[in-house]
């Protein structure tokens, strides 16, 4: 059995599909990624299935593949939901009901780690009352197109969460639930009419964080966001009414739930 190693850096949006080169009889070897662990509709199979996604397709024995299956692990992978983990394990091909197959990982063994470039941020509202917040972008770096100009298909993700550190349960309340995280991407060297804020919609207009528990939310980071070449910050928050991504402001407002971190783009979208 071949032994091959894939370093990655990210994992890639939820939603994005299984991409495949012409199939192949047999795929079987073992590899290392990182990627985000979500349970996500299996392409082609017509079920979900808990997976690994990653960031750009990455070719596995002349198999393109965006995901790995975890196979027979719903235990152990659902104590990592979308988490950035390190994923080690044999990789072999499976056939879909649909006539295709998919790539499965068997017998993974799954580690938490911090995706390259996290930013985290201290909040103290009271003696009782602390967390910490965390963001991320996956990939880091990236290109829109390649050195022949075709595009990568990378499908970066923003990584945010917030870890209850304090005493007792932290619960925050939103105007409404079209507005639960605010982001934020300021290219650098350009000034604030350069700056582009999204909001992304929950499910109610409260949030509540038990002790020691971490909140954590996966977005895609909007594809007109970054799309030229160059370096950007990338502010993530909780929304509040006056939606302040002033950081360094720590007397009100959800707005002090955020974090920031640094992207560079390294080819712009094609035009």
């Amino acid at each position: 059995m071949k032994r091959l190693v894939v370093a990655l850096v990210a994992a890639a949006a939820p939603g994005a599909a299984q991409v495949n080169t012409p199939p192949v009889p047999l795929v079987d070897t073992v590899i290392t990624v990182r990627g985000i662990v979500q349970n996500r509709a299996a392409v082609g199979a017509g079920r979900s299935a808990w997976m690994v996604y990653l960031p750009l397709p990455q070719v596995v024995q002349r198999v393109r593949t965006n995901s790995l299956e975890l196979e027979a692990q719903a235990a152990e992978a659902g104590r990592h939901v979308d988490e950035y983990v390190e994923a080690k394990g044999r990789v072999v091909s499976r056939p879909d009901s649909g006539g295709g197959f998919h790539l499965a990982m068997l017998d993974a063994e799954l580690r938490e780690v911090d995706p390259d470039g996290l930013g985290s941020t201290n909040v103290e509202m009271n003696l009782l009352q602390r967390a910490i917040v965390s963001v991320a972008v996956v990939p880091q770096r990236f290109a829109w197109q390649d050195s022949a100009g075709a595009p990568t298909h990378v499908t970066p993700s923003i990584l945010f969460s917030i870890r209850n550190i304090g005493q007792i349960d932290l619960t925050l309340g939103f105007k409404d639930s079209n507005g639960i995280i605010c982001v934020h991407v300021r290219p650098e060297g350009f000034s604030s009419p350069d700056e582009r804020t999204w909001r992304y919609a929950g499910t109610s207009r409260s949030l509540r964080i038990g002790q020691a528990v971490t909140f954590r939310q996966v977005l895609p980071l909007p594809d007109s966001s970054a799309d030229h070449a160059g370096r950007y910050t990338v502010v993530a928050t909780l929304c509040d009414d006056t939606q302040g991504f002033d950081l360094r402001n720590q007397t009100g407002g959800h707005g002090r739930f955020g974090s920031q971190t640094d992207i560079e783009v390294r080819s712009g979208r094609p035009r």
